[in-house]
């Protein structure tokens, strides 16, 4: 491009260009370097610096136009803003409003969930309480969910729980008492097995049977101190643990066992 073209770009409005003339003109500029051979790198990186100011004419003329065309719509945004922003208000209002009737809707769903749930759980005994929290399924709260469709759901649900809860205690394990109270809260039936088994394997390790009124040794543990009574008899122990990740299994452990413990940190 001759010098005398770049200069109009530069003094004109970018408004007032003939870009087809100037295209035609860029391309005819440009075809000389289609030939050109390059025979070291200074003056390959002056025809870059070249066509880089060219870039650069073409750009500041294209931002200083946008900037003169986005002057008035940059007023107008400012004052639209201001008018949505009073309707804005109106909507968190209503939105706070439709949230109040959604929490008193589904606060009435809870109570009808728990007043068919206690009808209907007379069959988990003194588990039903304990158990309300595991059975319902928060899915019964939305207002998607009929009130037959919720209730054949928690019937299955108390059915399927006394039925766990009696193949746990078929088990037979002198940790059912640890083994109930992980399933009522939250433990699925699978896991409350997976973790009897593994307290087994811990009481065969460690050289204890079932009906072991007293363990011979407490698993990852060391007595460390003993409390003598009067009669020189140790009615108390303190118990370090080696290996903190061993805890829950040491605590249901002398749960299973009827021992009678506090943990101190």
């Amino acid at each position: 491009m001759q010098k005398n073209e770049l200069y109009v770009i530069e003094s004109t409005d970018i408004g007032c260009w003939d870009f087809e003339m100037l295209r035609t003109q860029l391309i005819q500029a440009l075809s000389e370097y289609d030939s050109r051979v390059y025979t070291d790198k200074a003056s390959a990186k002056d025809d870059v610096s070249k066509l880089n100011k060219i870039i650069k004419v073409i750009e500041d003329k294209r931002k200083e136009y946008k900037k003169k065309c986005m002057e008035p719509y940059q007023e107008i945004e400012i004052k639209s803003k201001m008018l949505t922003s009073i309707i804005d208000e109106k909507k968190v209002m209503i939105a706070e409003t439709v949230e109040l009737f959604e929490t008193e809707r589904k606060n009435a769903r809870q109570k009808d969930l728990r007043e068919f749930y206690n009808q209907k759980s007379d069959i988990l005994g003194s588990y039903a309480d304990k158990l309300f929290d595991k059975i319902v399924n928060p899915r019964w709260l939305n207002v998607t969910t009929s009130s037959k469709k919720y209730q054949e759901e928690i019937l299955i649900a108390i059915s399927n729980a006394r039925s766990e809860i009696d193949q746990l205690n078929i088990l037979k394990s002198p940790y059912i008492d640890t083994l109930i109270d992980d399933y009522i809260n939250g433990a699925s039936f699978k896991e409350c097995v997976q973790k009897n088994e593994v307290l087994l394997e811990a009481n065969k390790r460690a050289g204890i049977t079932s009906d072991t009124n007293m363990p011979a040794a407490v698993p990852q543990a060391e007595i460390i101190n003993a409390k003598d009574n009067i009669g020189n008899e140790k009615d108390s122990v303190t118990i370090r643990i080696k290996n903190i990740r061993k805890l829950d299994m040491i605590t249901d452990f002398l749960k299973a066992i009827g021992a009678d413990f506090e943990i101190v940190e």
